[in-house]
């Protein structure tokens, strides 16, 4: 579980990553990041309906969440980043999940 001040939480956060951000798109995830210039990254997680049932969706975000916590460390600090699961992330493992992250972050910069 990421902390609270490493993840976004309102809606006004979201929209401003959507609007100025830069869409990084993968096999897996869909990716818009932005320059934030505070000191810390945060992330938002977005998994649709078209990706599967509540079950699914919750285990695709606990997925991309642990992969965060994990590579934390690596990631370049002063961005907001949004990530949302595509269609088809319900059939990659956890391993393919991460590999495909970390693509579209180094590709964003942010790492």
């Amino acid at each position: 579980m990421l902390i609270k001040e490493y993840r976004m939480r309102t809606t006004r956060d979201y929209n401003k990553v959507y609007k100025y951000g830069k869409k990084i798109p993968s096999r897996y995830i869909l990716v818009f990041v932005l320059k934030s210039g505070q000191n810390i990254s945060r992330f938002g997680f977005v998994t649709s309906k078209k990706v599967g049932n509540a079950v699914t969706r919750n285990k695709i975000k606990r997925r991309l969440r642990a992969v965060v916590q994990k590579n934390l460390p690596r990631l370049h600090q002063g961005y907001d980043l949004i990530i949302i699961a595509r269609n088809s992330a319900r059939h990659a493992s956890a391993e393919q999940l991460e590999k495909d992250l970390m693509k579209a972050m180094q590709r964003a910069g942010a790492c």
